[in-house]
């Protein structure tokens, strides 16, 4: 699954994933907008609810705890115990509805049903703080999705928009916790910004834990810091796009985000990136990412052309339009699940920021 947004409009795209229950024939996808790419689902006219969301999308159903045998051997004649045995520490996660199973667990695992994770991100639009956009359940049901749009967009200089979207995330797989992000897009290219929430983190992560339920009351009252992070966002955003940068200055920012600072003194002692032991890959990815920002799709608004914010959205830009992935999951698990380029995203706005005073 890869999340994108493309004119205004959060669609899914991804390989023919979404569930569709094998007894009803119904398929687990919900939007306020438009159907995904297959044209099918159901729209709601609107804002829809959690609740709309779980009947609409069929992702009432319940998930339960099967213990788990090891079998030695078919031979009826031999004693049972000598046949198989339970699984103490091991159980399988199914639904209970279809019978489908999605994973292993230990004894410590707890389920976290959908409609109790639903709950809290239902409160925020409750307030009026989040519409939500799209629902759905992928796969056999093992992991579920909901996007959110929040009603206030940051406007940049020259109208670039970056609207707010919320992005919530649950596994019944053992492997995928429930999870909640904040992930601000700047409309014009579709681009992701790695942007933290007023506590230094833009995702909530909970494992399914004894605990689970508690931590999730305590990720609702998180998001609900939102529209002060959406305030400091538009302000940093916006201080970014005034500071007027030269070609020089944006090389040496894609050196400060791609570089570590021994490659970069090693750089400007020897002048050759060979001598200074850096990757001829990573220079060539400098250069493209410098090209993104000076020619790529949207850095020729008055908000990024010559300016420290089109340095950061050159990078961002590069990420989402630009570099190559194997397929469509590992570009959203490097992208926007705390991956490797997500953590590229969120150094390049923090040094973005560190600059702002330094070259204003």
């Amino acid at each position: 699954m890869f999340i994108v947004i493309m004119n205004l409009k959060l669609k899914i795209v991804m390989a023919d994933n979404i569930n569709v229950n094998r007894f009803t024939g119904k398929m687990s996808f919900v939007s306020a907008i438009e159907p995904a790419w297959h044209r099918k689902g159901i729209i709601l006219p609107g804002r829809f609810t959690a609740e709309e969301a779980i009947l609409h999308a069929n992702m009432g159903y319940t998930v339960a705890l099967a213990p788990l045998y090891a079998k030695f051997s078919d031979d009826k004649t031999l004693p049972a115990d000598q046949r198989g045995t339970k699984l103490d520490d091991s159980f399988a996660t199914y639904r209970t509805d279809t019978r489908e199973v999605f994973g292993v667990v230990g004894s410590r695992y707890r389920i976290v049903q959908n409609t109790a994770a639903f709950s809290f991100f239902d409160s925020i639009v409750g307030e009026g703080k989040a519409i939500f956009e799209t629902a759905g359940v992928l796969g056999k049901g093992e992991t579920i999705f909901l996007t959110a749009k929040l009603p206030k967009s940051i406007v940049l200089p020259g109208d670039d928009i970056v609207e707010q979207y919320l992005l919530f995330t649950m596994g019944h797989d053992g492997l995928t916790p429930v999870s909640a992000m904040f992930t601000p897009t700047r409309v014009v290219c579709a681009n992701t910004l790695a942007i933290a929430l007023s506590n230094g983190k833009s995702k909530v992560v909970i494992k399914h834990t004894r605990s689970a339920m508690d931590k999730i009351k305590e990720a609702g009252k998180l998001m609900g810091l939102v529209n002060k992070t959406s305030e400091t966002t538009s302000e940093i955003l916006n201080a970014m796009s005034k500071v007027r940068i030269n070609d020089d200055q944006l090389t040496e920012y894609i050196k400060l985000v791609f570089l570590t600072k021994e490659e970069r003194i090693r750089l400007a002692e020897t002048g050759n990136h060979k001598l200074a032991e850096i990757p001829t890959r990573t220079i060539g990815v400098m250069y493209d990412v410098a090209d993104f920002a000076l020619t790529g799709v949207g850095q020729d608004a008055l908000s990024t052309k010559g300016t420290l914010f089109g340095a950061y959205s050159g990078v961002t830009g590069w990420l989402f339009n630009r570099k190559e992935y194997k397929n469509d999951d590992a570009r959203m698990k490097s992208l926007i699940l705390n991956g490797t380029d997500y953590d590229l995203n969120s150094k390049a706005f923090n040094i973005a920021e560190s600059l702002i005073n330094e070259w204003r």
